[in-house]
This record gives structure tokens, C-alpha cells and sequence, in this order.
């Protein structure tokens, strides 16, 4: 009864960026961020968080959360875990006003 929407990923020279989301049984959506994988771009980009602000990742998850809202008019909560973590809260502070429906979930 899980609905899969919006699967997202993106890999650049300097970025790499994952999330999906769920509209659940009770009619919220859980936007669930990914955390890093196994490449050097996202090893170097977690490298980057100690130092830079914002890196890439964390402003396509912005947009993302964005995109998402405006699509559901429905509760909404996002989560990931480690990087996936790091750019559900960072999303979630820093997203369009209207966003107060958003729930952090670590």
C-alpha cells in the first residue's frame, strides 16, 4: 500500500545526490534521503561538509523537499541516515516557509 514517487540521483564531478519518496497508507509521505555510496565523489563531498556551506548535495536536497511539498498536500516527513541524515534536516531548516507541515525523522 506504499506508493514510490520521484526517485532522484544525480553524480557530477563534485556532487553525489539520492532521495525518493513514499506516500504511506495513511496518506503522509516520508521523504527519505540517501546517504552516500561507494564512490570517490561521494567520499569526497563528505570530505567537504567539514569545511564547506552548503555543498551541493544539501541545495538539491532543498530543492527536492520543495518540489515534493508542492506536489502533497499531505503531512510530511523526511529522514535519512549519516549524509542522508545531515540533508533531511538541513532541507527541512532551510525550505520555502510554507513548509510547516515538515517532520524531521533521524
Amino acid at each position: 500500500e506504499i506508493l514510490v514517487y520521484n526517485y532522484e540521483y544525480k553524480l557530477t564531478f563534485e556532487e553525489q545526490f539520492g532521495a525518493i519518496t513514499f506516500k504511506l497508507p495513511d496518506g503522509s509521505v516520508f521523504v527519505s534521503f540517501l546517504d552516500s555510496d561507494d564512490t570517490i565523489v561521494a567520499w569526497h563531498e563528505d570530505f567537504n561538509m567539514i569545511h564547506r556551506f552548503p555543498v551541493p548535495a544539501q541545495k538539491d536536497a532543498v530543492k527536492y523537499l520543495n518540489k515534493t511539498v508542492s506536489i502533497f498536500d499531505n503531512k510530511v516527513y523526511v529522514g535519512g541516515h549519516s549524509k542522508g541524515g545531515n540533508l533531511a534536516i538541513y532541507s527541512a531548516s532551510n525550505s520555502l516557509p510554507v513548509l510547516f507541515k515538515v517532520s524531521v525523522i533521524m
